[in-house]
């Protein structure tokens, strides 16, 4: 009996260790109408605490932005358009819903994400924050692994 309650608290424990490990630092909560009718654009893809910067190609006018506006949100992804709703919740939890967009095709791709990966990690988005001038945003990557996207 003793032996399964310890084993049961080392899991535990292992656990919320990991958990926290794999959070970037918390950010202070401010108002939504902060981050409104402004066009972001996205540096850095946070995977596993390894940061990629997001480089626009010279032939490409731009690359990946984000725009909210009261009821919906909309970008440039790198070549199409897109857009679509989100909900924004209490302590800054927010979801979008998957984005629409144009059908381009495009010759060029930003070194180190492509628009279908970006439009998967829009779709995962579960919280905000503003800090610094600089909007982050938590989602989900591939097997359930917390990924930060980071606009300027």
């Amino acid at each position: 009996m003793k032996t399964h309650i310890l084993t049961t608290v080392l899991f535990l424990t292992f656990f919320l260790v990991l958990s926290c490990a794999s959070r970037p630092i918390a950010v202070s909560s401010v108002d939504i109408n902060d981050i409104l009718d402004r066009d972001w654009i996205l540096t850095e893809l946070v995977i596993n605490n390894v940061t990629n910067r997001i480089e626009r190609p010279a032939a490409l006018s731009e690359s990946f932005t984000l725009r909210f506006d009261k009821e919906r949100y909309s970008g440039m992804a790198a070549p199409n358009r897109y857009f679509g709703p989100y909900t924004a919740g209490a302590r800054n939890n927010i979801s979008l819903d998957p984005p629409a967009s144009t059908m381009m095709a495009s010759f060029i791709e930003v070194e180190g994400l492509n628009e279908r990966e970006y439009f998967g990690y829009l779709e995962k988005v579960t919280a905000w924050y503003l800090r610094n001038n600089t909007l982050i945003l938590h989602t989900i990557g591939e097997n359930n692994v917390l990924v930060v996207l980071i606009y300027r």
